[in-house]
């Protein structure tokens, strides 16, 4: 978190304001357009030139940072993160997740950020990651490690969650 003119206090899960010498964006997947209203889901993007010394090349392959880094927005020379990103009516952004984060379950990609959101979703939920994993029949399956806003307020229901998981790892 940069303060700059003024101070800009933190807000819980965003890493601030975008910093001076940044031109940062959001910016729509589909169109390249710019998301300019406040808490639209976007991909995380800096309008160029970067600042001095910052993220010149890809050790010994321009071309491929070219291509990789500065081409991936329709219609656009931006340099675009892969994450995706909202900010909200302050100014403040928020990390959703990576664009390419996505898991192959019995040959359907999911992303892992869209079943975050989901689960996120509960009232009793307060931070979840999903992740793949290897799975000899389908590929990958989804497996969510979920916080609890209020752990007391979780039943047991036979066990420990190591034990439940062994329990349902046969009934895939």
């Amino acid at each position: 978190m940069c303060n700059g003119v003024e101070p800009a206090p933190p807000k819980f899960g965003s890493p601030g304001k975008a910093v001076y010498g940044y031109d940062v964006k959001l910016i729509d997947e589909v169109t390249g357009q710019e998301l300019r209203g406040a808490n639209q889901k976007g991909v995380l993007a800096i309008e160029g030139p970067l600042p001095p010394g910052c993220m010149q090349t890809v050790w010994g392959d321009d071309e491929r940072f070219v291509k990789t880094y500065w081409s991936t927005v329709p219609g656009r020379q931006i340099y675009s993160t892969f994450d995706w990103g909202i900010r909200d009516e302050e100014g403040y952004y928020f990390i959703l997740g990576r664009t390419d984060d996505v898991i192959n379950v019995a040959g359907h990609r999911l992303g892992t950020r869209e079943i975050e959101e989901s689960i996120s979703s509960h009232p009793n939920v307060a931070e979840v990651a999903v992740v793949g994993v290897a799975d000899s029949l389908k590929g990958q399956v989804a497996m969510a490690f979920v916080v609890p806003k209020d752990p007391a307020t979780c039943r047991d229901s036979g066990g420990s969650a190591q034990a439940r998981g062994r329990h349902h790892e046969g009934g895939r």
